[in-house]
């Protein structure tokens, strides 16, 4: 008879679980279509940046709103950074050292949108994106940007050149002397000639 119980108890606590576990993804994925206010109460992920890829010439390609006939339009992109490649190159070269000085200059651009330039050095293909590496002047230093791009951009980044100068786009996911970027776009804006 207690086994009975006991089984009925777990059968119970078994089903409110799996209530619970599908109240959560019915929340999340009616979120959007409930409207705003349903959306902001309901658990969601967070929205990309839109973005079209670009060929090489052209200027970065990027829209933050969908088409009407798509969802809702996508959550604000995140602030731009106000400091440029080769300024924050400098005063990460400058800082290194002061452990509290690198660490508020990473705050300055963790999660934030930056738009930079500079020499594009490799470009690798991987299972689940491209990574780019830029560095921020034609000389080589301690600081890189490694960008990542999904694979819809193989023919823009195989079209690049090693010691292409670039201008590309996208959000701050880690800082440090080497800079990982979800890109967004990029472009060809130059090539750098040999001295």
């Amino acid at each position: 008879m207690a086994a009975d119980r006991n089984r009925t108890r777990r059968n119970v606590l078994f089903v409110l679980v799996l209530l619970a576990l599908t109240a959560v993804l019915a929340a999340d994925r009616l979120g959007p279509l409930l409207g705003a206010d349903a959306a902001d109460e309901a658990p969601t992920e967070e929205a990309p940046i839109g973005a079209t890829p670009t060929g090489a010439g052209t200027e970065p390609s990027v829209t933050g709103e969908a088409a009407p006939s798509e969802a809702p339009l996508a959550a604000e992109p995140p602030p731009l950074a106000d400091l440029s490649f080769q300024a924050y190159a400098e005063r990460y070269e400058a800082v290194r050292d002061s452990f509290r000085a690198r660490d508020q200059l990473l705050e300055e651009v963790v999660g934030r949108r930056v738009v930079w330039e500079g020499v594009l050095r490799n470009v690798s293909k991987q299972p689940r994106a491209f990574y780019v590496s830029v560095a921020p002047r034609d000389s080589y230093g301690p600081v890189s940007a490694l960008i990542t791009f999904p694979h819809a951009y193989e023919d823009t980044l195989y079209a690049f050149r090693r010691d292409d100068r670039v201008r590309f786009e996208g959000v701050v996911e880690r800082a440090g002397a080497s800079v990982s970027i979800a890109g967004a776009a990029i472009a060809r804006i130059g090539r750098v000639e040999p001295e």
